[in-house]
């Protein structure tokens, strides 16, 4: 399997945050605040997940909105523009293929796999061609037709986004979680 190939297999497999209580390894938070953690306490189970999904919710959203920004900057036309296949039917803006997947209160994943171009503007392409005779269309090209169709330079705009994001999102994480619980807290005050 070439170099290429493993880069393809790393993307496919997104971005994604996981948190563990108590745990200090890279990527994880600690909620050690007493007000915070009474309050997470009288939540019931099913709260104390939503509290913990929304806030790594938050922190996947900022890297969503620099993936978005980072791409707009670096290709021309719009990214919001959905295009129309050639089945006349309508797909995805590479926009809507920056996706965030809340998994469980544990992770949170980010990534680029909901559009199938987004792959190759992030990565790029090897030198491709036409052939004279596409045995899996069954179609035949003059020979104006067959030959180089080109190659796509990667442009890195996930990989950047995630550095330009990283420590702001796992500094802020704590806050993020912290704004949740109390948000669902609140809730939960007024209704008893």
């Amino acid at each position: 399997m070439g170099a290429h190939a493993e880069r393809m297999k790393q993307y496919d497999r997104g971005h994604s945050f996981r948190g563990s209580s108590g745990s200090s390894s890279r990527g994880s938070f600690t909620v050690d605040t007493s007000e915070v953690m009474g309050l997470f306490a009288d939540l019931t189970g099913k709260e104390q997940e939503k509290a913990t999904r929304d806030g790594l919710r938050k922190g996947a959203n900022i890297l969503r909105r620099a993936t978005r920004r980072n791409l707009q900057s670096k290709i021309h036309g719009s990214i919001r523009k959905k295009w129309i296949g050639r089945d006349g039917k309508q797909y995805k803006s590479m926009s809507e293929g920056v996706v965030v997947n809340a998994k469980s209160a544990q992770e949170v994943r980010v990534h680029i796999m909901g559009e199938f171009r987004l792959k190759w503007f992030e990565l790029g392409t090897e030198s491709r061609s036409r052939k004279f005779w596409s045995a899996k269309r069954g179609i035949r090209f003059k020979d104006a037709e067959a030959g180089r169709t080109g190659k796509i330079t990667g442009i890195h705009f996930f990989r950047e986004a995630q550095q330009q994001t990283e420590r702001q999102i796992f500094t802020n994480l704590d806050s993020y979680i912290s704004q949740s619980i109390d948000k669902i807290a609140r809730k939960h005050a007024t209704k008893h």
